[in-house]
């Protein structure tokens, strides 16, 4: 379990722990696992009125992370698809903001067996799982979703959390 607050993730993206408390808003991330296999997600909250920047940040990383997670198919390559995820940073005007921390990887019976980066040479299949979880300066968000023979299914399902429509290529 990892939980950031009030931003302290903007400048330590992989942070230890700490005695600070969180007065305005956190980001918790999580890894578990049961019968050998892994899976993880993470949150973003707010204890009050959201901040301006963080809602602007959170709606970037739920883009990033939708494209990633819609691009994520059987037969797709992680540099195909890390191409489409690099597009999105770059049409928000943040295109090093995937350098401070890792966006994704494929995860299975280890956390972390392949590492998304723009140069991955593994080819997705069906059964494979996906932890996508990009950050964008405050903002995290994370799911893990098992790429199937006719599309994904989440994992991680959000149904007593907030949601947001994001549309990607329709």
């Amino acid at each position: 379990i990892q939980i950031c607050g009030d931003g302290v993730s903007q400048r330590f993206r992989h942070w230890t722990s700490g005695t600070e408390p969180g007065e305005r808003f956190c980001s918790l991330t999580t890894i578990g696992r049961r019968v050998g296999l892994c899976i993880g997600a993470t949150r973003t909250v707010s204890f009050g009125d959201v901040p301006d920047e963080l809602r602007e940040c959170f709606q970037l990383a739920l883009m990033t992370q939708a494209t990633g997670m819609h691009f994520s198919q059987a037969g797709w390559s992680i540099a195909d698809i890390w191409k489409r995820v690099a597009r999105i940073y770059e049409k928000f005007g943040r295109r090093e903001e995937w350098e401070f921390a890792d966006q994704a990887e494929v995860i299975g019976y280890a956390p972390c067996e392949t590492r998304v980066t723009p140069s991955s040479k593994v080819t997705l299949q069906v059964g494979t799982a996906m932890f996508w979880h990009p950050s964008v300066g405050p903002a995290m968000v994370g799911d893990t979703m098992l790429i199937g023979p006719t599309g994904l299914e989440m994992l991680t399902p959000m149904e007593q959390w907030p949601m947001s429509k994001v549309d990607v290529k329709g």
